[in-house]
């Protein structure tokens, strides 16, 4: 079973670190309705810095920017050509008709690094809210307890995950037979590695629209 898991979560790295796609088509939809209510969740305590792990071109830090004009925001992913798109469209470089563009007022208001989720590139402690948006779904067990250790060292205060969960160990195990995707138990695994304060909240429908979401699907808030 282990060297399954090791198996697949190479797979999924791979597949994602090699991607070549137009990041912009595919995946930057700021509006998408999950969104609406990642912003709800972070206008609790809004945040002055903001580190996604897994950030794809950065759909998620352009609407969180816009919705937080003074926060800086920044991200990690796996892929260099993502990195490399959500550059080019925070600076303006990248055509993006169909969004109003967040107020950029300094370079240093921005900061996008290639990099893995098991030796994420920034200093400890430093961001008061870390996410991840549909990352861990790919992370096997054989990294997960290295990944949690590794976003609970670079934040300092709230934690948002907007994951794949189950408390039942053969749910777990009916999707990764059924796809290549990862639940866990986020309140045993976040309390096993000194996450305080933790909620769960079930994805609405109406937010994902399908499988296994609808099943599966959480928003996952944790406090260091």
């Amino acid at each position: 079973m282990l060297t399954i898991s090791r198996f697949s979560t190479k797979k999924n790295e791979d597949y994602w670190r090699n991607r070549k796609i137009d990041w912009v088509s595919h995946y930057f939809s700021p509006d998408h309705p999950h969104r609406d209510f990642l912003i709800k969740i972070l206008k609790t305590s809004p945040p002055k810095s903001v580190l996604e792990i897994g950030m794809g071109c950065g759909a998620n830090l352009w609407r969180i920017k816009k919705e937080f004009p003074n926060a800086r925001v920044c991200g990690c992913d796996i892929n260099p050509d993502a990195i490399k798109t959500a550059d080019e469209v925070f600076r303006k470089e990248y055509p993006t008709k169909h969004f109003e563009r967040p107020a950029i007022d300094s370079i240093a208001d921005i900061d996008f690094r290639v990099g893995d989720i098991t030796a994420i590139p920034f200093h400890g402690e430093f961001f008061d809210m870390v996410i991840t948006d549909a990352c861990l779904i790919y992370i096997g067990p054989d990294k997960m307890d290295r990944a949690i250790r590794e976003i609970r060292r670079v934040g300092y205060y709230n934690f948002l995950f907007v994951e794949f969960h189950s408390d039942k160990w053969w749910k777990r195990l009916a999707l990764k037979l059924a796809s290549r995707y990862y639940a866990y138990d986020y309140f045993k695994l976040l309390s096993d590695n000194y996450f305080k304060g933790i909620k769960l909240t079930k994805v609405p429908k109406e937010h994902f629209g399908g499988e296994p979401w609808n099943t599966y699907g959480y928003f996952i808030t944790s406090g260091r």
